[in-house]
């Protein structure tokens, strides 16, 4: 029977393990720093979701969070396998440190044709293709595809992620001038995502060519005198922004 045993007997003592303990010490200080009407979003490898899950329900849900959603991010890439299905998802997993927080329901269209629950007016047509639709509040699956070969996102970094699934998260859960903060901000992707949607941001790597990446890309896509506002900042100076 596997009751008393502890997490590195039962996964071993490997990176799983490491990356585990990693994230929950990060983990306990963003939960320590977010407002109280503050969201937190968790992006990770369906590999060590299940995982994942039991810590932020530990940290968020102990202290008077709330697990809000297991958001999948489904998206078509390149390749298959024939003795499994193909892998084409991430999840995400949403909590919110109180039970007040900032939430815009986004809305997506539905070509669905329903018997209940649409009045005939909430329908519209699609000018490109004559399709009618509906709006309807999005889901918990987001079908946003991934960064392709030939788009002018790519910037060639291995975790890059697409604008458009930051800011579609960005907008839903804060206002104009909130602030977001990215503690493993990589290319810079939410930065930029926060900037274009009128938010306040900080970003932290220690990956100092994650760093040169960010800023670059901040350059190229706001100018020079966006740069210039970036202010380096200190573990004390943190807690004060926060």
């Amino acid at each position: 029977m596997a009751l008393g045993k502890s997490l590195p007997d039962i996964i071993g003592k490997g990176n799983l393990l490491a990356y585990l303990v990693h994230l929950t010490l990060v983990i306990k200080e963003i939960h320590r720093v977010l407002k109280p009407t503050g969201s937190f979003y968790l992006h990770c490898d369906p590999a060590a979701s299940h995982y994942l899950k039991l810590i932020l329900d530990t940290i968020f849900c102990s202290q008077g969070g709330e697990f809000q959603n297991e958001i999948i991010w489904s998206y078509r890439t390149g390749g298959a396998s024939r003795k499994r299905f193909a892998r084409k998802h991430d999840v995400i997993f949403f909590y919110t440190k109180s039970r007040q927080w900032t939430f815009h329901a986004p809305k997506e269209k539905s070509y669905m044709m329903h018997r209940y629950g649409f009045k005939k007016s909430n329908f519209q047509i699609e000018p490109e293709t004559g399709r009618q639709y509906s709006l309807v509040y999005g889901r918990d699956v987001l079908e946003i595809p991934t960064i392709g070969s030939d788009s002018k996102e790519r910037l060639g970094f291995p975790t890059q992620k697409p604008e458009a699934l930051l800011s579609y998260l960005i907008q839903a859960s804060s206002n104009g001038g909130d602030l977001v903060l990215d503690a493993y901000c990589g290319s810079g992707t939410t930065l930029v995502a926060a900037q274009k949607c009128d938010r306040s941001w900080i970003g932290i790597d220690l990956n100092p060519i994650s760093i040169d990446i960010t800023k670059q890309r901040i350059q190229h896509d706001f100018g020079i005198a966006c740069l210039e506002n970036i202010q380096s900042i200190s573990d004390q100076k943190l807690d004060d922004l926060l």
